[in-house]
C-alpha cells in the first residue's frame, strides 16, 4: 500500500512539474503601445508563410487581422534590432527559415518575403518599401 502512495505521489509531482514547465514557454507578445510607436512585420502570403519566433521568443500577433497565439501574419514590434524565424507551411508540415535580423523603427511596416528555389529550398527576407534590409547575423 505504501508503494502505491509513492507512486501517486511521484507521478503527481511530476504531472505538477511538467505543467509548470509548459506554462513558462516564453513567447513574444504584441507590445501594449500605440500604433504610431510600432512598426509592423507581415508576410507576403498569408496562406503559407508565418512568423515563427521573434528575439527567440514563439511569436503572437494578428492572423488574418484576429489575435493568435501561435504562427501569425504579422506582429508589432518595438523600435530597434530584432531576430526573426520565418516558417513556411505546407502539406507536409512546417519548414523552418534562417534567423532574419532587421532593426525596426516606429509607423514603418516590413515584409517577409520568399521564394521557393528549384531545389525545393525557400529563401526568406525582410523588405522596406521594396529594399532587401535583412542585415547578417
Amino acid at each position: 500500500m505504501k508503494t502505491i502512495k509513492f507512486n501517486y505521489t511521484l507521478l503527481l509531482l511530476g504531472l505538477t512539474f511538467y505543467c509548470l514547465s509548459a506554462c513558462s514557454i516564453m513567447k513574444y507578445n504584441n507590445p501594449k503601445a500605440p500604433q504610431w510607436a510600432v512598426g509592423v512585420l507581415k508576410t507576403d502570403d498569408k496562406t503559407s508563410v508565418r512568423i515563427l519566433s521573434v528575439d527567440g521568443k514563439k511569436s503572437t500577433g494578428t492572423l488574418g487581422g484576429q489575435p493568435v497565439s501561435e504562427f501569425p501574419d504579422s506582429v508589432n514590434l518595438l523600435p530597434g534590432f530584432h531576430a526573426i524565424v520565418p516558417c513556411y507551411l505546407s502539406n507536409h508540415g512546417e519548414i523552418q527559415g534562417e534567423v532574419l535580423s532587421f532593426y525596426a523603427q516606429v509607423e514603418t511596416e516590413y515584409m517577409i518575403r520568399h521564394k521557393i528555389k528549384w531545389d525545393k529550398s525557400i529563401k526568406f527576407w525582410i523588405e522596406c518599401n521594396g529594399v532587401n534590409i535583412t542585415t547578417d547575423n
